[in-house]
């Protein structure tokens, strides 16, 4: 069997759309998001394990090695970029066919503008409900909103399985001024957030999805509003949390 290294690079549109600028940071963020989730054992070689908004596998090739098919280990990826999934299929699921990933056609102003599903209350999850040991998602809540961000929380925590776990990375902040100065930083230029609603605010009021920030006294909320319990916060550029399903919803 070939190893993660074996999979080719995407081409270097596809890489710009998950943030890597460079091959080196490609690859360089996939191997620390990969190596985060098996320093914490949130990995394990018969886990069936759901990433949405996989994109064209940046972190999802680096697990390969992780999961064992003949233990029932799978993974499966979702992502409304249907270049980048098609490039996965192609380049990953050919090799390594206990990898999985689909395309789902939601619309969003970035990354699918012809997108047909307008209203998620029509998207249909083609997976089992409590069937995944281990979620994560990375740069995929920080582009949505509270209607969207609330309804994929309430989705995975159906898909989870009981005592399943959920790794996600946020924006977050209890001071927009603080977090202004943070996000300075980490884009390396002066930048202004606005107030979207009452919990959030965002970078661009021309492409709101950009960049959401969230307000983390209400992420805490409704996380344990949604059926899970908190293990890891912070507030902050891409902060990471982790929490785990361990009762029904409210």
């Amino acid at each position: 069997m070939k190893r993660f290294s074996d999979v080719p690079l995407p081409p270097s549109d596809l890489q710009k759309l998950v943030g890597s600028h460079t091959p080196e940071s490609f690859i360089e963020v996939g191997i620390a998001f990969a190596d985060y989730f098996k320093q914490r054992e949130l990995v394990k070689k018969h886990y069936k394990i759901l990433e949405p908004g996989c994109g064209c596998g940046r972190i999802s090739k680096h697990l390969i090695s992780e999961l064992d098919p003949s233990l029932g280990g799978e993974y499966h990826g979702f992502d409304v970029h249907k270049e980048c999934i098609e490039w996965a299929i192609e380049n990953i699921t050919k090799t390594y066919p206990h990898f999985h990933f689909k395309h789902t056609d939601v619309y969003n102003h970035l990354y699918n503008p012809k997108g047909n599903i307008k209203n998620l209350s029509r998207m249909v999850f083609p997976y089992e409900e409590n069937y995944f040991d281990f979620i994560y998602t990375a740069s995929f809540f920080t582009h949505l909103s509270r209607e969207h961000l609330e309804y994929y929380l309430r989705a995975i925590h159906k898909l989870c399985k009981n005592g399943g776990t959920v790794s996600s990375s946020f924006f977050t902040y209890n001071d927009i001024q603080e977090f202004e100065h943070i996000s300075e930083k980490e884009m390396g230029m002066k930048n202004q957030y606005y107030k979207f609603d009452d919990v959030s605010y965002i970078f661009s009021q021309k492409n709101p999805s950009l960049v959401v920030t969230y307000n983390i006294e209400y992420l805490k909320n409704f996380i344990e509003e949604a059926g899970f319990s908190l293990i890891q916060s912070s507030t902050g550029w891409q902060s990471a949390w982790i929490f785990k399903k361990e009762r029904p919803v409210r």
